[in-house]
This record gives C-alpha cells, sequence and structure tokens, in this order.
C-alpha cells in the first residue's frame, strides 16, 4: 500500500471518530443543556481521541484546546449564516492547521496535510 494510501486512511479513520463525538453531543445540540460546558467536554474527547491516535499528549489543557477550537467553530458557524460559500472548507482547513498544534508538533503544518 502507497504512502498516499495510508495518509488517506488514517484521515478517513480521525474523520469518522471526530463525527462519532459529534454525534453524540448531536441531540443536544440547541437545546436547554447544550452549554460551554458540554462543548468543552465534546472537544476535549475529540483533542484526547487525536492525540492517541498520534501517540503524543496533547501539548495544553482542555480549557486551552476549548479557547483555540470553539472560536474557530464559532467564527465558521456566523460565516456560513452570513452566506459565505465556502465556509465549510474554511473550518475543514483551519481545523487540520490546528490540530497538530494542540498535539504541539514542531512541524505541525506539515502533519496537517496527513489529514486532508
Amino acid at each position: 500500500m502507497g504512502e498516499q494510501q495510508v495518509d488517506q486512511r488514517r484521515q478517513e479513520r480521525v474523520g469518522d471518530l471526530v463525527r462519532l463525538d459529534v454525534l453524540e453531543e448531536a441531540p443536544d445540540v440547541g437545546g436547554p443543556h447544550h452549554d460551554d460546558a458540554t462543548r468543552a467536554e465534546m472537544i476535549w474527547r475529540v483533542v484526547s481521541r487525536y492525540a492517541e491516535l498520534a501517540g503524543r499528549p496533547p501539548a495544553m489543557p482542555a480549557p486551552a484546546a476549548y479557547a483555540v477550537l470553539d472560536g474557530v467553530f464559532q467564527a465558521a458557524l456566523l460565516a456560513h449564516l452570513g452566506g459565505r460559500p465556502t465556509a465549510l472548507e474554511d473550518l475543514t482547513a483551519q481545523v487540520h492547521a490546528l490540530m497538530p498544534l494542540v498535539l504541539g508538533y514542531p512541524g505541525a503544518m506539515s502533519l496537517s496535510l496527513l489529514l486532508i
């Protein structure tokens, strides 16, 4: 199996795991129980799983990861609601660039290419 195929499989696994974590929270989206703590827990589960798959601990505590990623998600939501057609693609690119930073990889931008 070629390196590109391995990278694509890795991307698909991470994407599937992130979707599962997000879907666990879906019943609460917009509901009375969906607050900052719930989003912070969801984000930390995703970061923790990403770290586990990478074999490396997160380089920042849960509150810092939440602050970074929730801000990106909020900006994407506002862009989408504002009618920007590239909001989802922009969000995807930003998350792919940020996740390696959450693990403190020195060459974080090059690692993010594994997930694209």
